[in-house]
């Protein structure tokens, strides 16, 4: 029983339009003390990025 190769599939194509711009925004970082978490905050609002962190995966240490 003799196999016929199947046929080479087309070449694609490069679009030739520029991607669209991206930007790329450094944030400043915290950790936690328990686990040593990064945690990307905004200027200003650590308090609420780290009390939220420790809400969602520490509750206990919140007596909770």
């Amino acid at each position: 029983m003799e196999t016929t190769p199947a046929p080479a599939a087309p070449a694609r194509r490069r679009r030739s339009r520029a991607p669209f711009p991206v930007t790329v925004t450094q944030m400043p970082m915290a950790t936690c003390q328990v686990c040593g978490r990064a945690l990307a905050h905004r200027k200003g609002e650590v308090s609420a990025i780290l009390t939220a962190h420790y809400e969602r995966d520490h509750p206990e240490l919140l007596g909770r």
